[in-house]
């Protein structure tokens, strides 16, 4: 309430009361859509714990929820700043015209993939490590949860950033059919996974049909909305490749190295030094080491 004060305020909006039916026939249009669409994205969220939960109990349901909480990091930090952006900024691109959104599109799936892959990678090979560090041995059952949850934390990150431009194009519908077929592919697969391999199955179970069903139906549906689903592809390229690198690289000096802490320091910061090294183009990366000589010197 406060927000919305001030916000109007400080951009000295003159407000008529008064009420429009083809604006409000529009609003609704929009809205309804988006509305459904959060509230199947909070059963997306939730719907494993309560699977887990009565499906295994609550001791198997912490260990699950922890590593559930380590990969929601990313998207509770990461993800909450780039829909305070992304919505208004496409939303822009999209009244400007069709190139401009393709190159908004063509500039952010990189970055995005840049910043949440190598996250992704490191929680995904040396996830014991990570528990272990955190938590302790004790909660290390959670580890082969991280690995697969790793998984659906990127593609979950890379559905906000999707989302975010399909409702910018005014195709909130569009989001409401991703998610519900996510959705019911999602329920089924769960019970099925957590029945057969426990906690760890229904993790597989999650990132399967994240990679398998919501992955291709993002991609229809940029595609029926005037997005070249290979505008994205080409986008998340060489992340993916240097993700690859990073990871062999992490497992191999993960077998040579005892310890949690030296694991995530020597293989994680290999890594994660080889994904700069793959990712980020040469040009960039000279002007970094001579801004950074630059300051050194001062």
């Amino acid at each position: 309430m406060l927000t919305g004060v001030l916000v109007v305020a400080l951009a000295r909006v003159k407000i008529e009361f008064g009420f429009d039916r083809a604006q409000a026939a529009r609003l609704l249009r929009f809205g309804l859509p988006l509305c459904v669409s959060l509230g199947i994205e909070g059963l997306l969220l939730n719907v494993d714990s309560v699977i887990v939960g009565d499906v295994l109990g609550p001791a198997w349901l912490g260990f699950y929820l922890l590593a559930f909480n380590i990969s929601s990091w990313v998207p509770g930090l990461i993800g909450t700043a780039i829909r305070y952006v992304a919505l208004p900024s496409f939303s822009r691109l999209a009244e400007e015209g069709g190139e401009s959104m393709r190159e908004g599109v063509r500039q952010s799936v990189p970055l995005l993939a840049g910043m949440v892959l190598p996250i992704a990678v490191l929680m995904g090979t040396l996830a014991p490590a990570v528990v272990e560090f955190l938590y302790g041995a004790n909660w290390l059952p959670a580890a082969q949860v991280l690995r697969f949850l790793a998984i659906v934390m990127a593609v979950r990150m890379l559905t906000l950033l999707v989302t975010d431009i399909l409702a910018a194009l005014g195709r909130t519908k569009a989001t409401m059919w991703v998610n519900l077929c996510w959705a019911v592919a999602l329920v089924p697969s769960l019970l099925v996974g957590a029945r057969l391999d426990g906690i760890e199955g229904a993790a597989v179970a999650h990132a399967v049909v994240a990679v398998v069903v919501a992955l291709p139906l993002l991609g229809v549906a940029l595609h029926r909305s005037g997005i070249p689903v290979g505008l994205v592809g080409a986008g998340l390229a060489r992340p993916l490749l240097g993700a690859a690198a990073a990871g062999l690289v992490m497992v191999a000096l993960a077998t040579v190295i005892d310890g949690a802490f030296f694991e995530l320091c020597v293989a994680g910061g290999a890594g994660l030094l080889l994904f700069v090294l793959v990712v980020v183009p040469r040009a960039v990366l000279k002007r970094l080491v001579r801004q950074g000589r630059a300051h050194a010197r001062l």
